[in-house]
């Protein structure tokens, strides 16, 4: 018996540790956003647009609500900017840059995803768009 304790006190111990690391652990029930990729870079010549795709994941274990998305910058817009996922499915945001009326060089900006994630009611999505002449 003294054997097993020791066993089981020591697997208890390793669960802790590996926890430990880079772990959010979310209530039960609810819903836990993921966001890939997190930094985009994006291209296009002046005038035209460039489209890109983010896919939000809902590795929680309830829906969750994307509320918002919105736009550090007028060049930079996201569709759909609301919707629901499914406990442990996806969705595909596509990103849009418009090099309608920016001059060549590199613009940076942010996409804010709102959601009703218990401990991440923001995500961010960084995107550096260049523009080509």
């Amino acid at each position: 018996m003294r054997h097993l304790s020791r066993l089981v006190l020591g697997a208890i111990s390793l669960m802790a540790a590996t926890c430990a690391e880079d772990t959010t652990l979310e209530p039960n029930g609810s819903p836990d956003i993921d966001v890939a990729p997190s930094t985009l870079s994006m291209s296009a010549r002046t005038g035209s647009y460039a489209t890109a795709a983010s896919t939000v994941w809902n590795v929680g274990d309830a829906a969750l609500s994307v509320t918002s998305i919105t736009s550090s910058e007028t060049w930079l817009s996201a569709s759909p900017r609301n919707f629901t996922v499914s406990a442990g499915m996806s969705g595909i945001v596509t990103l849009t840059a418009a090099a309608t009326s920016l001059n060549a060089g590199t613009y940076d900006g942010t996409l804010a995803i709102a959601s009703d994630d218990p401990d991440e009611a923001t995500t961010t999505v960084n995107v550096t768009f260049t523009v080509i002449r």
